[in-house]
């Protein structure tokens, strides 16, 4: 099944997420300039605030593939997936993709959800069908058993006497 693969795959890039982020934080703690907030005098688009952007970016990206390369030879050893053999500096970019990697990953896997759920509700349907189907020609079939032994009947033959009995009731 295909969402084994991704499942496994999307666990392993929030994973690195994580822990990239947590040493973004690190560094940014260490390093003050990095944490600046954009307050409302600084505008986003001043060249310092680029640089500071730009800079955090870039330490998210090479958090996230410092991550994956040291958690890779255990992923591919635990896993046999073809995800897992993704170079580290691919995952790294993965998981460096922020929320809106994240945003379009979940929409991504609920939909795929969604759609399995779909497909099993129609499995149910069919096959209520089917069983539907197949017990209206069983029915149909004995009635028409039936039909043809009541055809093949002989008339019963009443005396004088008793059809004048039915006849009086």
């Amino acid at each position: 099944m295909i969402m084994d693969p991704v499942i496994s795959l999307i666990t392993l890039i929030m994973a690195i997420s994580l822990a990239g982020e947590r040493l973004v934080t690190l560094l940014k703690t260490m390093i003050p300039w990095l944490a600046d907030d954009p307050n409302a005098q600084k505008s986003s688009t001043e060249r310092p605030e680029i640089w500071r952007k730009s800079v955090v970016m870039l330490l998210a990206f090479l958090s996230c593939w410092l991550t994956a390369e040291l958690v890779k030879e255990s992923v591919e050893a635990s896993s046999k997936s073809e995800f897992s053999k993704l170079p580290a500096v691919f995952l790294g970019l993965l998981a460096s993709g922020g929320s809106a990697f994240w945003t379009s990953l979940l929409g991504y896997t609920k939909a795929v959800r969604d759609i399995k759920v779909q497909q099993n509700q129609q499995e149910q349907i069919n096959t209520l069908q089917q069983k539907s189907s197949s017990t209206a020609f069983q029915v149909q079939r004995r009635a028409s058993q039936v039909m043809s032994r009541l055809s093949g009947l002989k008339s019963p033959l009443f005396s004088d006497t008793t059809t004048s009995l039915i006849n009086r009731i």
